[in-house]
């Protein structure tokens, strides 16, 4: 249901106008903990002023100690384990966009974007990037080179101090993937 008709929304307040955005992709994920959890991604909605200053205050948080985070919207449709605690099903509405998300995990991430974009800066078509430089930088005098999964690892890790190696490493994977990068 949320990813066909939710919306991201201002700090669960249900007014058309308080709509910032949309979900692009829900898909489970490993918690370090060994449990499961959930991944969104979306798009802001840009040009529209209050999704524009979420943006904004995004940007501005990005590498500092506080995040905004999200909090779900729905009903619980099954629960499990010792007094029902565990949320085994659920529908989702929609998200909201909050400074105090009930689970302090939740946090929103702009860092694998952001990369792909400040990575990808000054290739003449990152996109089309050939011999593994779908990920790429410049040097001083402006030649683009390739960068490899360690240089790229490392400079997550630069942006992303308190990030493990493991998670730094499957973001750059990812982005990798996505653009046709290799590890060369």
């Amino acid at each position: 249901y949320f990813l066909k008709h939710g919306w991201f929304n201002l700090n669960h307040r249900n007014d058309p106008a308080d709509v910032v955005g949309y979900p692009d992709k829900v898909e489970p994920v490993k918690l370090e903990n060994g449990r499961t959890g959930t991944r969104v991604e979306g798009f802001l909605i840009k040009g529209y002023e209050p999704a524009e200053r979420v943006w904004e205050l995004l940007k501005s948080l990005d590498g500092r100690p506080r995040s905004l985070g999200f909090s779900i919207e729905g009903e619980v449709l099954e629960r499990e384990g010792a007094e029902g605690k565990v949320i085994k099903r659920a529908l989702i509405r929609n998200v909201a966009i909050t400074p105090n998300p009930v689970n302090p995990q939740a946090r929103i991430d702009i860092a694998a974007k952001a990369l792909v974009k400040a990575l990808t800066a000054g290739h003449p078509e990152p996109e089309k990037a050939e011999n593994g430089a779908a990920l790429t930088r410049q040097d001083l005098d402006n030649e683009v080179t390739s960068i490899g999964i360690d240089d790229a690892v490392l400079l997550v890790l630069k942006r992303k101090p308190k990030w493990t190696y493991e998670r730094a490493l499957a973001l750059v994977k990812k982005i990798f993937a996505k653009t046709g990068g290799t590890n060369g």
